[in-house]
């Protein structure tokens, strides 16, 4: 048996796409760009440097930052008094306890009890509650290193 020749490690060539770009439409929300584009309320706004999420402008364009591999969908259902609002976070390690943590527009906290993730990362959360109109800030700490971060903005009906 001799040596095993040793090669030259061959450059590779890297190529990444060109960002994405969004315009603003008319009734859009941060919530639901960030959803249509699978990243953050918070990277869409680091990356356009912008400093009210709550503010956008119809025609305004907007970069994409690449799409996260672990996010948080949230999804709020109106029911009279009471919003219930479901939170699911995709990308953590399976079992890892996640704890949810709520920011109300006045800047009080509520946190949650820590959920298990699935086997395939999934965590899953329901919160019910009075809540009024602003925006919301959701924050999730794992574990095994999990830290995301999202926010909904709750707006008169009509």
């Amino acid at each position: 048996s001799g040596a095993i020749p040793r090669r030259r490690p061959r450059p590779v060539a890297t190529t990444s796409a060109p960002p994405t770009t969004y315009h603003v439409q008319s009734g859009d929300t941060l919530t639901d760009i960030a959803k249509r584009f699978h990243t953050s309320i918070a990277a869409i706004a680091a990356v356009n440097q912008i400093a009210d999420p709550d503010h956008l402008a119809q025609g305004q364009a907007l970069v994409m930052p690449p799409p996260s591999a672990a996010r948080i969908d949230l999804k709020v259902m109106e029911a009279g008094v009471v919003t219930t609002v479901g939170l699911t976070l995709v990308g953590a390690q399976p079992s890892e306890l996640v704890t949810f943590v709520v920011t109300l527009p006045d800047g009080t906290t509520y946190t949650g009890s820590p959920h298990a993730a699935s086997s395939d990362g999934t965590v899953t959360a329901t919160y019910a509650a009075e809540l009024g109109l602003g925006t919301y800030a959701v924050s999730a700490t794992g574990t095994a290193g999990t830290d995301l971060q999202t926010a909904f903005h709750l707006d008169p009906p009509g």
